[in-house]
């Protein structure tokens, strides 16, 4: 059985306060790209750069295990 702590950092009994909190975290998040065209842009790139590293060192890696056979 978990321990309950209680204490007011606890939003399990007070269902306002969480909401609350969760609403704040909201509106100070970043949010969606649907509204800068170029910050989406960005993360795109940024995308297509990871997966194009991931594929040479998975190439690599097939490579050098042939190789050795």
């Amino acid at each position: 059985m978990a321990n309950h702590r209680g204490g007011s950092g606890n939003f399990a009994e007070d269902r306002e306060r969480a909401s609350e909190a969760g609403r704040k975290g909201g509106q100070h998040s970043g949010g969606n790209f649907k509204n800068d065209p170029q910050r989406a842009s960005e993360a795109g790139k940024k995308g297509v750069k990871t997966v194009m590293v991931v594929v040479k060192v998975n190439a690599r890696l097939a490579l050098f295990s042939l190789m050795r056979c």
